[in-house]
């Protein structure tokens, strides 16, 4: 084990529960929507009512579900489980894979309704596959995570079920988030009383003996990394009415900011705007790949509309060995069980009727006992030794001078921000604006498909400044896309005045594909500093946001990022951005080792103390040793001056390897930002090497376990693409480019297997916004297969739907001058072969709104549709109620 200092910390605890739990209850008949709950359309101005308090589900007039009628049976806890332990798991009531949850509806108009409607979960309907006249649910069963946390290490193992229900062979693909500093370095298949264990290989490698297991006709599982918080699992040849278990596991390094640490784990991916040309499909996401994102259809599971559920669950629980008593703790985004003991030791489980997983789950807690100075982590396994070194930032006084400061507030208004992601940062700017100092000054950018400043430079944060500046954020619209590179170009591309520091607040979903690109801007632009200092704040907002890209802004920006998820009132997040800047900040620290053996230490560049935020360092010794090493640096016109113990343990057999671990994720970090530029093949050797010296999944690097005791059908299994949940509050219209919502790709399904007729009734997401007609006029008909291929007429309309969010946007503005405007058109196009339009009509229009033709125009007549063989002509139906 690795040795703890200033830190009191408990023997690990393993939770083992064995769950007595009663077979699960028959289904329960399809369940009916609650009509009286129907969502209408959006106000205009959604800030007038921020929906930011959890719903409450005892005003939603339905039945209880059986599951909820039904006694539960706590589980019972193994001798060797400590009475806290025990006392703890008696509270937290069965594990919610043996509750039923309903069965989808039958009536597709019934599932039309209930699309608008907000349900209890028992209530909605979920998504079936059919074949012969039968339903089945979808492979992907159930979830369940395990964590266990040591003081500022948590471990985490994640179990996915998955359950073939025909009398063939399956392949199951599923597209799921992980933490973004998360090194998972493990994988195993469970098939009845048979465990495999992965290999770590080259990608290439391990993709190529998967293909030749499934061919073969093993079963088999493979782990593949597309972005270090996205990952695709896939799991070929599971055996007709067979459960197979796939075992991830996963350590990471806690977050902790002003005494507070905090814990997430992401249970969907929200949807990414994939900017650039469609260059082809290598995954099977709803959108191709582009020449800006060559992965895109990797990164982008298909989802099923609103209103709908995959029938997916997930269950999860925690154990902490804090050492001290947690005294405040909070779980704002979902309901648990927990037990907090007085010997350090706290437990949670996730309540069972809050089991969808749409929506990041976040434990944050406070500890009883006063922060050190330092602490220290280290272990030597008999061959290395590591360590991690926690720095807290050294107390301040707070009337200390802040200094002149140039605040830029980037607004995201994409698609993505429709409803009450923009409600929040609505809310968020205006607290933000009330609380700058007279002495600043400001400016306001937004983007979607491109940028808008407020004005031209900053102005004096002075009230009329500030009402300006409000008027203008109150009429913000969200629609269109997310095309977030050129925002940051602009609010930092600019010189700073004489005398100030800049300060750039992003407040975003970052549901983009082109990470890389944005975070290399940022590391440009911030790493230039001249007169002033510039830095990014990033303030994620929503329900599962795109942390790996937040939280790398805050790192490359020299800032930090705060998070307000969908159920939080987002002004704590603005008041800890401020709590930050307005203190004083140590900078251009260095350390002397006190002759300490070590090495490699990570990050290379230390970072500045922020008022609040502990430095993490991460290194490598040979020799045992003890010493006082000095953390030096500046803060305002003084020294600053900071002694540390450090003990470096010898060779132990009880070393878990977790530090290494933790290691060689942090060096594959730092090596990856070399590659933000473009592919660089002596990084991608190294990142390739540390992934096989550390049992780590890389983007170059995947864990692969086959199953080679039998043999499961012809080698040719049914594809079935895993769809995931809508995260929660993100509107359909997020994902513009999806022809049609959870359907597969790439399968070769025995004759008669199909989708459920009623899932695929499920809305295009231009349906989900109320613009596209049901019913497309024969013209517009595609042919079989059309929407998933690359024909120009496919192309074409996949143009349309990146463009629906304009086109509603046009509709909303019109609306406010006509609030009854309704009605229908068919958009006649024909295309050039370079692309562009060549001629635009508008037939069997009953709108009857000239402004708003003449503004769809505007937009149509400005899309590159891409070369084409030969021009064409296509017809595309348009409904705006």
């Amino acid at each position: 084990m690795f040795s703890v200092q200033h830190l009191a910390i408990v023997s690990l605890l393993t939770l083992a529960v064995a769950c007595q739990a009663p077979a699960p209850p028959p289904a329960s008949k399809d369940a009916s929507p609650n009509t009286e709950q129907a969502q209408p359309t959006p106000p205009a101005d959604p800030i007038a009512t921020p929906p930011y308090p959890a719903p409450d589900a005892s005003s939603a007039a339905v039945p209880p579900t059986q599951a909820e009628q039904a006694p539960s049976t706590p589980p019972k806890a193994t001798p060797d489980d400590t009475t806290v332990a025990a006392d703890a798991l008696q509270k937290l009531g069965n594990p919610s894979e043996t509750q039923d949850f309903g069965s989808p509806l039958d009536d597709a108009r019934a599932l039309e309704a209930a699309m608008k409607v907000k349900t209890e979960p028992g209530d909605i309907p979920r998504l079936s596959l059919e074949v012969d006249g039968k339903r089945f649910p979808l492979p992907l069963e159930h979830t369940h995570v395990k964590a266990n946390i040591v003081g500022y290490v948590s471990q985490v193992e994640v179990t996915q079920t998955y359950a073939n229900p025909f009398d063939y062979p399956i392949e199951t693909i599923y597209v799921f988030p992980l933490p973004e500093n998360s090194a998972v370095n493990d994988m195993k298949i469970v098939i009845g009383e048979r465990v495999i264990e992965a290999e770590i290989k080259k990608r290439q490698e391990a993709r190529e003996l998967y293909e030749t297991a499934k061919q073969e006709g093993h079963t088999a599982a493979l782990l593949e990394q597309e972005r270090p918080n996205v990952f695709t699992q896939s799991v070929a040849n599971v055996a007709p009415g067979e459960k197979i278990k796939v075992v991830i596991a996963y350590a990471q390094t806690m977050t902790y900011d002003a005494g507070e640490y905090e814990w997430v784990f992401p249970m969907v991916v929200g949807p990414r705007f994939v900017p650039g040309n469609p260059t082809g499909a290598s995954g099977s996401g709803w959108s191709p790949d582009t020449d800006q994102v060559p992965d895109g259809s990797r990164i982008t599971p298909p989802i099923v509309g609103g209103g709908m559920r995959t029938g997916h669950d997930i269950s999860l629980e925690l154990t902490a060995h804090t050492g001290f008593p947690i005294i405040d703790w909070s779980v704002p985004t979902h309901e648990v069980a927990a037990e907090a003991a007085q010997d350090g030791v706290f437990q949670l489980a996730l309540a069972e009727k809050d089991s969808i997983p749409n929506r990041d789950f976040v434990l944050r807690y406070k500890l009883a006992a006063a922060e050190p100075a330092a602490t220290v982590l280290a272990e030597h396994d008999g061959k290395d030794g590591y360590f991690t070194l926690i720095l807290q930032p050294p107390a301040l006084e707070l009337d200390t001078l802040v200094g002149k400061r140039e605040l830029i507030f980037v607004v995201d208004i994409s698609g993505s921000m429709w409803g009450k992601p923009m409600a929040m940062c609505k809310d968020a700017m205006t607290t933000a604006l009330r609380m700058m100092q007279p002495v600043d000054t400001f400016n306001i950018i937004t983007f979607a498909s491109g940028e808008k400043l407020l004005w031209s430079e900053p102005r004096p944060a002075n009230d009329a400044n500030i009402k300006d500046a409000m008027s203008f954020i109150d009429g913000l619209v969200a629609g269109g896309g997310t095309m977030m590179s050129s925002a940051v170009q602009a609010a930092l591309s600019n010189p700073v005045e004489q005398g100030r520091h800049r300060y750039v607040f992003f407040l975003t979903d970052g549901y983009v594909g082109n990470e890389a690109e944005i975070l290399n801007q940022v590391s440009a632009f911030t790493s230039t500093d001249a007169q002033g200092k510039k830095r990014v704040f990033g303030f994620g907002v929503g329900s599962s946001v795109n942390r790996m890209l937040l939280d790398g802004m805050g790192t490359q920006g020299n800032g930090a990022t705060v998070y307000a998820t969908n159920r939080e009132d987002p002004t704590r997040a603005v008041h800890r951005y401020y709590s930050i800047i307005d203190h004083p900040i140590a900078t251009d620290l260095s350390i002397d080792w006190g002759g300490l053996e070590v090495s490699e230490l990570l990050p290379v560049v230390l970072p500045d103390f922020l008022a609040s935020r502990p430095v993490v360092i991460h290194g490598r010794y040979s020799k045992p040793g003890t010493a006082t090493i000095r953390v030096t640096g500046k803060s305002e016109n003084s020294r600053f001056e900071l002694p540390v113990s450090i003990d470096l343990p010898g060779p132990s057999a009880e070393a878990d390897k977790v530090l290494g671990v933790l290691w060689a994720r942090a060096k594959i970090d730092e090596l990856s930002r070399d590659l933000w530029d473009g592919d660089n093949q002596q990084i991608q050797d190294s990142i390739t090497q540390l992934g096989l010296d550390y049992r780590i999944v890389t983007a170059f690097t995947s864990l692969i376990a086959v199953d080679r005791s039998r043999t499961v059908g012809q080698g040719e299994p049914t594809t079935i693409v895993q769809p995931v949940d809508l995260a929660e509050d993100v509107s359909s219209m997020a994902y513009p480019q999806q022809a049609q919502l959870a359907k597969p790709t790439r399968a070769r399904a025995p004759s008669g297997a199909k989708y459920d007729k009623s899932a695929e009734a499920l809305p295009s997401p231009a349906e989900a916004m109320e613009t596209v007609s049901p019913e497309p006029a024969p013209s517009a008909e595609p042919k079989k297969d059309e929407t998933h291929s690359n024909t120009p007429a496919a192309q074409i309309r996949l143009t349309l739907r990146v463009s629906m969010s304009d086109f509603q946007k046009c509709y909303e503005e019109r609306k406010v001058e006509k609030p009854e405007l309704a009605g229908k058109l068919l958009l006649k196009l024909e295309i050039g072969a370079d692309g562009k339009v060549a001629k635009l009509s508008f037939e069997n229009d009953t709108l009857g709104d000239p402004k708003l033709l003449e503004c769809l125009r505007s937009i149509i007549e400005k899309l590159d549709f891409g070369l084409l063989s030969a021009p064409i002509s296509v017809s595309y139906p348009l409904v705006f109620k």
